[in-house]
C-alpha cells in the first residue's frame, strides 16, 4: 500500500514558507518603525552668550526747503535662537509724536514714525539702544544624518526664487549648480551644499565693492565682497532646490542653508563664505542679527529689496532731505 504523505509535503512546505515569509516581512516593518520612532530630531548647539549694546535708529535732516508728513523707518534687531534682544532706552526729537514697531514678515522688524513737518533746517531722530546676547552657532558632531529636505511649505519655497541681485535661475548659475551636484551626488547632502561653498570660494576673490553685483557680474569679474560671495552661494543652491537665505549683520553678511534631520525637522545652518577661516555649518558672530532673508517690502517703498535698509518718503517736498542710518555700538560715534 502506497502513502500518500508525498503528495502533500509540497502544499505543506508553501504554506510554512508563507507564513515564514509573512513573518519576516512584520519583523521588519516593526524595526523600521521602531528606527523612526527611536531617532530624536537634532538639537542645535551654541556657544556661550556675550552680550553687547548697540544703538539703532535714523536721523534726518531738511534743507533748501520744506517736507510734510514724512513716513521714516530703519531696521531693529529681533528674537532669533542664537540672538536675544532687550530694548532699554527709546529716544527721539519733539517733532516725532510715536514711534511703532512693525513686523516684516518673521525675520525682520522696522521702526517707523511720520513727521508732520519739516522746515528748512530741522531735522528728526529716533534711536532704540538695545542689550543684545549673542551666541555663535557650533558645527554638529555629526553631518551625515542630514538630508535634502523631502516637503518644503510655502514659506521655504520662497528661498528658491530669485531676489533682487540673487539670480537663482540664471543660465550659468544653473550650470555651475548642475555640474557640481552631479560630481558629488553620491556624497552626503551636507558634503554636496559643502562642495558649493568651497567653489565660491575657491573661483571668486574677495574684494570690497560700494556697489551691488549681480550672481553673473561677480562670475564674470571673478571677484566679490561679503555680500556677492553670499548671493552666489544662495543663488547655486535654489538653482539646485537647497533652500538658503541671507543674513545680514552690521557690515556684513554670510548665507545660511537648509537641511532636515533623520526625523524629518528642517534646519538652518550659517557659514561664512567670505573670511580666511573654513566655516561652514558653523559661523563664529558676535554683531546683532538685523534680518534673516532677502526679499522685503517696507511702508516707505514699493519696491522688493534685499536688505531691509532705513528709508523715507514725502507727500509734498520742496527741500533736500538727508538720512543717516544709525547701526552701531553704543559710545561709538
Amino acid at each position: 500500500m502506497k502513502t500518500k504523505y508525498p503528495e502533500i509535503l509540497p502544499i505543506l512546505f508553501a504554506v510554512f514558507m508563507a507564513s515564514f515569509n509573512c513573518v519576516v516581512a512584520q519583523e521588519k516593518t516593526r524595526s523600521s518603525e521602531s528606527t523612526t520612532e527611536d531617532a530624536q530630531p537634532f538639537v542645535q548647539q551654541f556657544t556661550d552668550a556675550e552680550e553687547v549694546e548697540y544703538e539703532f535708529g535714523i536721523r534726518i535732516h531738511c534743507s533748501g526747503g520744506y517736507a510734510q508728513n514724512t513716513k521714516v523707518n530703519a531696521p531693529i534687531p529681533i528674537l532669533w535662537p542664537e540672538q536675544e534682544v532687550e530694548l532699554y532706552e527709546e529716544t527721539k526729537s519733539n517733532n516725532i509724536k510715536k514711534i511703532s514697531i512693525k513686523k516684516l514678515g518673521k525675520t525682520a522688524s522696522i521702526m517707523a514714525f511720520v513727521v508732520p513737518r519739516l522746515n528748512n533746517g530741522d531735522y528728526a531722530e529716533a534711536i532704540f539702544r538695545y542689550r543684545i546676547t549673542r551666541r555663535s552657532s557650533i558645527l554638529p558632531n555629526d553631518t551625515v544624518q542630514f538630508e535634502f529636505p523631502k516637503r518644503l511649505t510655502g514659506k521655504l519655497k520662497a528661498y528658491l526664487k530669485p531676489s533682487p541681485y540673487i539670480d537663482s535661475r540664471n543660465k550659468q548659475i544653473v550650470a555651475i549648480g548642475e555640474k557640481l551636484f552631479a560630481e558629488n551626488k553620491d556624497l552626503p547632502a551636507w558634503d554636496q551644499v559643502e562642495a558649493v561653498y568651497s567653489w565660491v570660494r575657491e573661483n571668486i576673490k574677495y574684494k570690497f565693492d560700494t556697489q551691488p553685483h549681480t550672481c553673473a557680474e561677480t562670475l564674470a569679474k571673478g571677484q566679490g565682497d561679503c555680500g556677492e560671495l553670499t548671493a552666489l552661494f544662495i543663488a547655486i543652491c535654489r538653482s539646485q532646490g537647497v533652500p538658503s537665505r541671507e543674513v545680514w549683520v552690521p557690515g556684513h553678511s554670510y548665507p545660511e542653508f537648509y537641511l532636515a534631520d533623520e526625523t524629518g525637522k528642517g534646519h538652518w545652518f550659517p557659514c561664512q563664505i567670505a573670511g580666511q577661516n573654513h566655516e561652514f555649518g558653523e559661523i563664529l558672530e558676535d554683531r546683532p542679527i538685523i534680518q534673516k532673508g532677502d526679499r522685503f517690502k517696507t511702508p516707505v517703498s514699493t519696491k522688493t529689496k534685499r536688505y531691509v535698509e532705513a528709508g523715507l518718503s514725502s507727500s509734498h517736498s520742496t527741500g533736500r532731505l538727508q538720512a543717516e542710518h544709525l547701526m552701531r555700538k553704543v559710545g561709538e560715534k
